[in-house]
Parts: structure tokens; C-alpha cells; sequence
């Protein structure tokens, strides 16, 4: 039976505590979600619209700014019939009551639930946010998980019972997901692992212990492939064969692997792979004037930003990501080789430069290595 509105479903949102971020932070996506206003979470600020826009585009700006508007005041209101009740965090006042925390641009401050000046669309959405800013939910995924301790998730396995799992998954590792240094340790992500792309390239310590066939030893997954279906927990990982028979006991694979959905321990940690440096894979769409490329064996934390810098640009050229690890940037112009790359990483915000990676001569589908990487470098 389906609910009659979105109203009729509540997702059981705790009081936030320093303790329960990540639950909290999941189920608060999953209302926004639900009631269509996580739009301003998933997708970055549309181009500001002029008095010349077209119809579209102003279309597109409109509905992101609606649901950047609405969405701090159920995530903060102390009692909504969207049973959010509790979950504004200590210190933040509620909803349309939520004020800057910094001065805006000519001093002034506005209430974040507050409506836009009459000219609004010429005005910057950033100019009457407020200090909710809606990308933190996904982006303090990381800062919470790195480096805390073990969190429990659900756990199943996928493909060959000794296989990758897949040919490459959502992310775009292709047929790297079996050779080293991921070695077919790797497993698809729940919605809360895989963050709609976002989770590609992290690396997660997992073990199991609630087994008879579990050996409680950790080991080391690199997130390659998207689970959408696996949501019967808060997080789950879906293994590949190979990694789900790693945390049994010697001589128990097969019965663990039997086992079905088990419960598995996790914590973030850094991607580290000795000996090997980041490889650049030109996507087969390249052109002259569109660059896209696939960033695989790249330690650390994850990727938060990649820029391009042509031999006939002035400076860094922000890339977006397109899909998983592959980064595009459109420029309409042609863009002259040798190219560098510069990659930042998730966390410490560290970059590192890969000069020249793709010479003069680059052909659509072929891959660079660089000389270096985050933790050897």
C-alpha cells in the first residue's frame, strides 16, 4: 500500500548526539528524499539566471533554489509532521529562525528560511542560505567515518565466488578491478557508501565476527560499483567474492559465502598502494575540445576536485565529475597537449600534480601513468 503523501512517511530521524552522525545524516537524506526537496543536496548551484535566460534554464535554478530553501527548515525544525522531531543539531536555531553565522557580501545578514529579496534571481542563492549549507551533508560523510572507530553494516557478496564482482562497476575502474593493486578486493556500496559517486575510490577495513566462519581479521576494499538495492541497512557493502571469502576463516569461504546477508564490521581508512602511482585513463568521448578522463590508483582518502591545465590555458581548469572516477571538462575551445592534472584529496586537502601526464599524440581510450601518488609522494 502506498502512502497517501509524502507526509505519511517518516523515517524515525534520533536526536543528533556526537555519537550517531552517521545514522542521523542517512535518514534525514532518505526524508528529503522522499518528500523531492534533497535536490540542492544532490546537484551543485545552477548558473544565477538573467533577464535574458531561457525558459529552462530559469526552470532549473528555480527548483534548485526551492529546495536549498526549504531544506534547512525541516532538517533543523524541532517538531515537523515529516518526523524530523529532535534532530536539529545542539546550538542552531530553528528553522526560519537559523542565522548567518558570517557576513555576506555588504553586511547583511539574513535568516536562512527567510524569502529572497523580490529581485532574488539576480541575487547569489549563497547570499540568503544561511549557514546551512546542504553539499556538508555528504561531504562530513568522510570527516565523521575517517579515522573513528568500527561501525556496523550489513554485508553480501556478488559475481564469481572467487571473482571481482563485476567488469569494472558503476565507478568506471573497468578492467583494472581485477589486476593489482585492487586484486578483486573490492565491493559495490549501499546508497551511504557509494554517495552517488562520491564513495568511488575509498577505501574501507572490514571485518566479521557474528560468523562461526568469520576469522575477525580485517581486511581492505576499495569501493568500485554501486548497490542501489542494498538499503535493508544504514550501510552495506556488497563484496565481491573474493573479499567476502577474505574475512573467513582459512578453509570456510564457501561456508560463509552461504552464510547470506551477514553483519560486518567498517572503518574508513587511506587507500594505499605501494609501489604503484596514479594512472590517467582517457575516456573514448575525448575530443579536442572535451577532455575526460578516469583517475584509478589514487591513495589517500579520495578524490574532492580535479583541474585541468592545457598548454594554451591560463591556469588550473576546474573538471566536473562526470561518473564515479571520471572527470570531464567542456571547454569549447581546443584544447592544446600536453596536459597536466592537478587532483585534491578528500580530507587533507593535499594536492598533487600529475605534469604532462597526457603527452602530445593522446588517443581517446588509452591510458597514462604517472611517476607519482598521495601516501609515497
Amino acid at each position: 500500500i502506498l502512502p497517501g503523501s509524502s507526509t505519511d512517511v517518516k523515517f524515525d530521524i534520533p536526536e543528533l548526539s556526537g555519537e550517531n552522525y552517521k545514522v542521523w545524516k542517512e535518514r534525514v537524506l532518505l526524508q528529503l528524499g522522499w518528500m523531492d526537496i534533497d535536490y540542492a543536496i544532490r546537484k551543485d548551484e545552477p548558473p544565477i539566471t538573467t533577464e535574458t535566460s531561457e525558459p529552462d534554464v530559469v526552470d532549473l535554478y528555480e527548483k534548485w533554489e526551492r529546495s536549498n530553501h526549504h531544506c534547512p527548515k525541516v532538517v533543523y525544525a524541532p517538531s515537523t509532521t515529516h518526523g524530523l522531531s529532535g534532530s536539529r543539531p545542539p546550538g542552531l536555531h530553528n528553522g526560519c529562525e537559523l542565522r548567518l553565522e558570517k557576513e555576506i557580501k555588504g553586511g547583511q545578514a539574513r535568516t536562512a528560511g527567510a524569502s529572497p529579496k523580490p529581485k532574488a534571481r539576480a541575487e547569489p542563492a549563497a547570499a540568503w542560505r544561511g549557514s546551512f549549507n546542504p553539499k556538508l551533508l555528504n561531504a562530513s560523510m568522510y570527516d565523521q567515518s575517517y579515522g573513528s572507530g568500527w561501525s556496523l553494516a550489513g554485508a553480501t557478496w556478488y559475481g564469481a565466488a572467487n571473482g571481482a564482482g563485476s567488469d569494472g562497476g558503476a565507478c568506471g575502474f573497468r578492467d583494472t578491478v581485477d589486476k593489482y593493486p585492487y586484486s578483486s578486493m573490492i565491493s559495490a556500496g549501499g546508497p551511504s557508501i557509494y554517495q552517488n559517486g562520491q564513495g568511488c575510490g575509498v577505501c574501507y577495513e572490514v571485518k566479521c565476527t557474528e560468523n562461526e566462519a568469520c576469522s575477525g581479521n580485517p581486511v581492505t576494499v576499495t569501493i568500485t560499483d554501486e548497490c542501489p538495492g542494498c538499503t535493508s541497512e544504514s550501510a552495506h557493502f556488497d563484496l565481491s567474492g573474493t573479499a567476502f571469502g577474505a574475512i573467513a576463516k582459512s578453509g570456510l569461504a564457501d561456508q560463509l559465502r552461504n552464510a547470506g546477508v551477514i553483519k560486518l564490521q567498517y572503518r574508513m581508512v587511506e587507500c594505499n598502494y605501494p609501489g604503484v602511482t596514479v594512472q590517467v585513463r582517457v575516456d573514448q568521448g575525448a575530443n579536442p575540445y572535451y577532455m575526460a578522463v578516469a583517475i584509478e590508483y589514487a591513495e589517500g582518502t579520495g578524490i574532492s576536485k580535479v583541474e585541468l591545465q592545457s598548454q594554451s590555458s591560463n591556469g588550473w581548469i576546474n573538471m566536473y565529475e562526470s561518473s564515479g572516477v571520471i572527470w570531464a571538462v567542456n571547454t569549447g575551445v581546443v584544447l592544446q597537449p600536453p596536459f597536466s592534472i592537478r587532483l585534491t584529496e578528500k580530507l587533507s586537502g593535499n594536492t598533487l600534480i600529475l605534469t604532462d601526464i597526457i603527452p602530445v599524440g593522446w588517443q581517446a581510450g588509452q591510458t597514462y601513468r604517472s611517476r607519482v601518488n598521495f601516501v609515497g609522494n
